[in-house]
């Protein structure tokens, strides 16, 4: 294997006196616990986004569908245009919006798992100042 240069820092543990292994095994219990509960916010927001990008696919055909149908059914053969722009502007700002909607579901499901992450590695920082007596 070649040397990428990365070596693992030095640690005297000389200058420890003892390990509390209750503390040492709480922290990381509550770190399995965090990424379980973090886990377990990225996959309810990867459903409710599922679920929400079906009900939203479903509704825009239904709609699209709807429209066609209308245009067909013009008085006089003739199709209105500026109903037609119109129609194409309302369903622009509306995929524009369900897009938006998506991405906030998908950012709070992120920042809520990291808030829970975050929470964790303050908290084992805390309690690693009182890991050694």
């Amino acid at each position: 294997m070649a040397d990428d240069g990365f070596a693992f820092p030095k640690f005297d543990v000389s200058s420890l006196k003892s390990v509390d292994p209750q503390a040492l095994m709480a922290t990381q219990r509550r770190s399995v616990e965090a990424m379980t509960s973090a886990s377990q916010i990225l996959a309810d927001g990867v459903r409710t986004f599922g679920q929400r990008q079906a009900e939203i696919m479903q509704a825009r055909m239904s709609e699209f569908a709807n429209k066609g149908e209308a245009m067909l059914k013009v008085d006089g053969g003739k199709p209105d245009v500026t109903a037609s722009i119109e129609a194409m502007k309302q369903a622009y700002e509306q995929a524009i919006a369900d897009s938006r909607e998506l991405v906030e579901i998908v950012a709070k499901a992120q920042a809520d798992a990291f808030q829970v992450m975050n929470q964790c590695v303050i908290a084992n920082l805390e309690d690693m100042k009182g890991l050694t007596r």
